[in-house]
């Protein structure tokens, strides 16, 4: 579990030193985002960042109007992303889709619309850690 762990630190700081992820989203202090600024290059540990179910839940990330990466950890296995959305993000009814980058295919995979009548192509979140663009039409909270 800590090689997982500590695997998941890395591959995030690898994320947002190629500027996929924000430094503040994954919980690193503002003196890490400075730092980076003139080009250093800190390494997971130096950043602070800390992939854990508890840190995300304490963290709460402002969604604001349009698509934000959201990087998640502790997801149901196999469990709906629409049943994840509205347990999690408020006001849940702000979600307008959820969309997933498939990097083996370079392609958006849809996996959420607020109208359930709309097909998606990953209702099921495949695995616990994993990167989403929940797009909003106001501004919500998630963990």
């Amino acid at each position: 579990m800590k090689r997982i762990r500590r695997v998941a630190r890395l591959a995030a700081a690898a994320l947002a030193l190629a500027g996929f992820l924000s430094w503040l989203s994954l919980g690193a202090g503002p003196s890490s985002v400075a730092l980076a600024a003139h080009g250093y290059t800190p390494t997971a540990i130096q950043a602070g960042i800390s992939i854990s179910a508890e840190r995300v839940a304490q963290a709460g990330n402002q969604l604001t109007t349009g698509c934000n990466q959201l990087t998640e950890t502790g997801l149901p296995t196999g469990g709906k992303v629409g049943d994840w959305i509205n347990a999690h993000i408020q006001p849940a009814s702000a979600v307008v889709a959820v969309w997933h980058y498939d990097n083996p295919s370079q392609s958006y995979k849809a996996a959420f619309f607020q109208n359930p009548a709309v097909p998606v192509d990953i209702p099921n979140f495949t695995g616990p850690v994993d990167a989403f663009f929940i797009c909003v039409s106001a501004s919500a909270v998630a963990p």
